[in-house]
């Protein structure tokens, strides 16, 4: 009954929710064909996040929702895919959480500029899109439209190329929703 109501698949209910940390690094994995080289750079790029596979607050889980918004955490993820899909290189802040990482750090946070091994498979990206518009090519990658400001921003840069687009597309704080 529930997935057959109208009201289920109404637009404003649609991208209501915020990826967990672990749903934003796996529907980035999977949307752009990453290959990681280094699993230590994802467990230490979660805890980044705030979500640390097997790793939860307490017995209940990760509160989840806005818990993984933040002003820094925001910040963070609008700036994370340029740099993973660019294989770039990044400073990475993790507080110590955990009691031994607290005695060994002196409970001061870590910070590790960390250069993301990874390779995406841009060929396989492009070849799925490359006939979309702006606005096709938005409703691939984000469940909910940016404010009608910044498409117009993104349709006006002329110079832009189909990858930038695509960067800059998932760079917005939109992408965070599903």
């Amino acid at each position: 009954k529930i997935m057959t109501s109208a009201w289920f698949y109404a637009p404003e209910n649609m991208g209501c929710n915020i990826k967990s940390p672990i749903d934003f690094i796996v529907v980035l994995s999977r949307q752009f064909h990453i290959s990681h080289f280094n699993p230590g750079t994802l467990f230490q790029l979660q805890r980044a996040l705030g979500q640390q596979l097997f790793y939860p607050p307490n017995v209940a889980g990760w509160p989840g929702g806005r818990y993984f918004i933040d002003g820094s955490k925001l910040l963070f993820r609008m700036k994370l895919p340029s740099v993973i899909l660019n294989n770039g290189q990044l400073n990475v802040t993790i507080n110590p959480d955990d009691a031994d990482d607290a005695k060994n750090e002196s409970k001061q946070d870590v910070v590790l500029n960390k250069k993301f091994e990874t390779q995406t498979d841009w060929t396989k990206v492009l070849e799925a899109v490359q006939q979309l518009d702006l606005d096709k090519l938005s409703k691939v990658y984000l469940l909910k439209s940016p404010q009608p400001k910044i498409m117009n921003q993104l349709r006006d840069d002329a110079g832009t190329d189909l990858k930038e687009t695509i960067l800059k597309l998932i760079s917005l704080p939109e992408y965070s929703l599903m």
